[in-house]
């Protein structure tokens, strides 16, 4: 799924949204996908929706979902606490931060989520 978002990225032929929503949908709808296989398709959803529609409120509820479904992956974490950040919900991206330093797996995550949260307090002061 996230080979459709590149491909309605690029500058060749692309699907109309709604046949790519309708995929995404069905893929969704499947009960056999297990958690990681739902978490990737949740992610490339939340792809679609902030880079190719550019629409973060769209994405937020795809970036849960991702990591709701797989809680222990880190970079869903991230990814939330992006969305939430540009969209001025700081408090709750720190927590999808804090989220994200809990399930670091090695010490270049543990820096980049430290880093992020340094970055995020220090915005939010000013």
């Amino acid at each position: 799924f996230s080979f459709l978002v590149k491909w309605q990225r690029s500058n060749g032929v692309k699907l109309s949204g709604d046949d790519l929503e309708s995929l995404f949908e069905a893929a969704l709808a499947n009960p056999g996908w297990n958690s990681t296989g739902r978490a990737s398709i949740e992610a490339a959803y939340r792809e679609y929706y902030e880079f190719v529609v550019r629409d973060l409120e769209l994405a937020l509820p795809h970036a849960k979902a991702a990591t709701d479904a797989w809680p222990e992956q880190w970079s869903y974490h991230v990814k939330l606490a992006d969305i939430l950040r540009r969209l001025g919900r700081t408090d709750e991206a720190l927590a999808a931060l804090e989220k994200a330093q809990k399930t670091a797996s090695n010490a270049d995550q543990t820096q980049q989520t430290a880093t992020a949260i340094a970055e995020l307090m220090r915005d939010s002061r000013n």
